[in-house]
């Protein structure tokens, strides 16, 4: 909400898929920690059946299908006017953060800054960010486990961030033509920090802002996730670094995983 003649600085961009219940707790929370910003929140409903909410100030565009994350948040960013785009998942909420502050640290140098993604618990949710991915990346990981070398810094260069929250000017999102809707789900958030990081810009997550996670509430099948999730991946690495590791990756999964 702001006065008319003011510019909104922020559009909060929400994609809901199943996610009614925790879309409107976050809602309020976003409202609770944005008193004092110009602000819009655009809402890009994946549900068959129309999405109604009794909250102010919130525009929703329902799509009558579930188009995917990316494709979804692309649908809301044309019709977005804030200076800055924060893309937050529905299941988010407990925001402890200035969003001007967090809005600063974004400059010629930083294309995208997100924060510090807790659990319910309070811990930190592993693979929320990462360094850069590649077939040898992938491999380690399934290895050695999570690597979180972030934990102690208060800013952190990394390779990618989670889409549950992040923050990037609306002309670079702009700019790189927005999410790569080739992908469902899984991996649009890294593919769209490799582009950023491509052009010379850092992905920065600072443990100075926090937000909590509830984490897979529109998806209610681990098999239906698991498929996503490795089409995904099989489709990031072959768009970066060819079929050839694509495939082999995918055939090294098989014999490790048998997936």
């Amino acid at each position: 909400m702001c006065i008319k003649e003011k510019k909104i600085q922020i559009s909060f961009l929400i994609v809901s898929y199943n996610s009614t219940k925790v879309l409107i707790e976050c809602i309020k929370s976003l409202k609770r920690v944005s008193k004092n910003h110009c602000y819009e929140i655009l809402v890009s409903n994946n549900d068959k059946s129309p999405l109604e909410l009794k909250e102010k100030f919130v525009k929703i565009i329902n799509n009558n299908n579930n188009l995917g994350f990316g494709k979804a948040n692309n649908i809301i960013s044309k019709i977005a006017v804030g200076e800055v785009l924060i893309f937050v998942n529905p299941d988010t909420y407990s925001f402890s953060l200035n969003f001007c502050d967090i809005i600063n640290l974004l400059n010629n140098e930083v294309g995208i800054v997100a924060p510090a993604i807790l659990n319910e618990n309070g811990s930190n949710e592993k693979w929320s960010y990462g360094g850069k991915i590649s077939p040898i990346t992938i491999i380690k990981n399934n290895v050695f486990g999570f690597n979180d070398f972030c934990s102690n810094n208060k800013m952190c260069d990394v390779g990618w961030v989670s889409g549950a929250v992040f923050c990037i000017k609306r002309q670079l999102f702009n700019k790189i033509g927005g999410f790569d809707e080739k992908f469902f789900l899984y991996y649009e958030d890294a593919d769209i920090c490799k582009r950023i990081s491509d052009l010379g810009f850092k992905i920065v997550r600072s443990n100075s802002f926090k937000v909590r996670h509830i984490g897979g509430s529109s998806m209610d099948k681990k098999s239906k996730q698991k498929k996503y999730y490795y089409n995904s991946q099989f489709l990031y690495i072959n768009k970066h670094y060819g079929k050839i590791y694509a495939t082999m990756l995918k055939l090294i999964r098989k014999l490790t995983h048998r997936i």
